[in-house]
C-alpha cells in the first residue's frame, strides 16, 4: 500500500516519534480500517529516507499506543480503532444530514448502553447530581430558554455516571459535534421542549427505580425525537 504524495524530509532530531506522527496521520487520512496491513518496513525505510532501527521505532511507538499491531512474520497492521482515532473522525465529520444520520446511530446504539450501565452502576451522588441538573433545565424553560445547553449537561452527566471514561468521552464528542443543530431546532420548534424535559424524566425515574428497560425506553422516545433536527 503505497504513500501518496512522498512526505517531506524529516528533522534529524527524534527521527523515530516524527516518522510514528506521520504514519499516524496517514492512517486517519487514509480512513484505514482495523486489520488494513501498513506498508513493509523495505516500503517504509524508501518512503521516509530512514534506518530500519527508525521505521522500528516508529512502529514500537504506535504499537504501544495501540494504533498498530505487529506480528511475527506477517507484518504491523491497524489494530482496534484506539479512542483518540474515533474521537478525531467524530471532528472530522462535515456538517451535513447525511454525517449527521450516521452520529446519530452510533449515538443511539451509545446512548443506550449508557442507561443500562447507569441503572446498573450510578451512585446516590449520581442521582443528585442529574436530579439537579433536570432542575436546572425545568427553571431554564420557565425563563425562556431553548434549553439545549440544559439537555447536553445531562446527557453528558448520565453517561458520566457510568463511570466509564471512554464512554463519556465518545458521548461529548457526539454532543458537541451536534450542539449547532440542537439549538437551532430547539428555537424552531418551542413545543418540543417541554416534551424532551419529561422524556429525560422518564430517564432519570427509570434509573432510580432500578428499571433499566424503562429507562431505555424513555431514552429510545427521546432519541427518535430528537431525530428530526436533522431533517
Amino acid at each position: 500500500m503505497p504513500f501518496d504524495p512522498p512526505f517531506e524530509p524529516l528533522a534529524r532530531q527524534h527521527l523515530g516519534e516524527s516518522v510514528a506522527q506521520k504514519m499516524a496521520d496517514w492512517i486517519q487520512q487514509k480512513r484505514l480500517l482495523p486489520g488494513d496491513r501498513l506498508p513493509s518496513e523495505n516500503e517504509l525505510i524508501e518512503r521516509f529516507g530512514v534506518a530500519r532501527t527508525v521505521i522500528r521505532e516508529a512502529i514500537a511507538k504506535l504499537r504501544a499506543l495501540g494504533i498498530v499491531e505487529v506480528y511475527q512474520g506477517k507484518g504491523a497492521f491497524v489494530a482496534e480503532l484506539p479512542i483518540e482515532l474515533l474521537l478525531s473522525r467524530i471532528r472530522r465529520l462535515k456538517p451535513s444530514r447525511d454525517g449527521g444520520q450516521h452520529l446519530w446511530e452510533v449515538r443511539e446504539m451509545l446512548e443506550l448502553q449508557v442507561v443500562a450501565l447507569a441503572t446498573e452502576r450510578c451512585s446516590m451522588t449520581d442521582i443528585a447530581t442529574l436530579e439537579q441538573a433536570l432542575e436546572q433545565e425545568r427553571k431554564a424553560l420557565e425563563q425562556g430558554s431553548n434549553g439545549a445547553d440544559e439537555d447536553a449537561h445531562f446527557h453528558l452527566l448520565l453517561a458520566k455516571s457510568t463511570h466509564n471514561p471512554v464512554l463519556e468521552d465518545i458521548v461529548a464528542e457526539i454532543l458537541g459535534w451536534i450542539a449547532p443543530m440542537r439549538k437551532q431546532f430547539r428555537d424552531k420548534h418551542p413545543e418540543r421542549r417541554q416534551q424532551a424535559h419529561a422524556e429525560l424524566r422518564e430517564v432519570l425515574d427509570g434509573i432510580k427505580e432500578g428499571d433499566a428497560l424503562k429507562a431505555q425506553q424513555a431514552m429510545k422516545r427521546h432519541l427518535d425525537s430528537g431525530f428530526d433536527m436533522l431533517e
